[in-house]
């Protein structure tokens, strides 16, 4: 997360645990722009993210992608 954290154009970048749910959790990301999120998505850390979290998960990975409704 630390590297994350540190990359230019991250603005927010936080792991939440669900209370009331205690095995889920959200990745909570801001970034300041569409060309910040792929580079991040391109990082060494972030593919091998991806290739150890599946067996970790009970449910499949999803995610969604939001932006400002103003």
């Amino acid at each position: 997360m630390a590297k994350s954290r540190a990359e230019a154009g991250v603005i927010q970048y936080d792991l939440l645990k669900d209370t009331k749910k205690p095995n889920t959790y959200n990745l909570w990301q801001r970034y300041a722009s569409t060309e910040a999120v792929k580079d991040h998505m391109a990082t060494d850390h972030v593919k091998e993210m991806f290739m150890r979290l599946p067996p970790l998960l009970a449910a499949p990975f999803v995610q969604t992608d939001y932006r400002s409704a103003y």
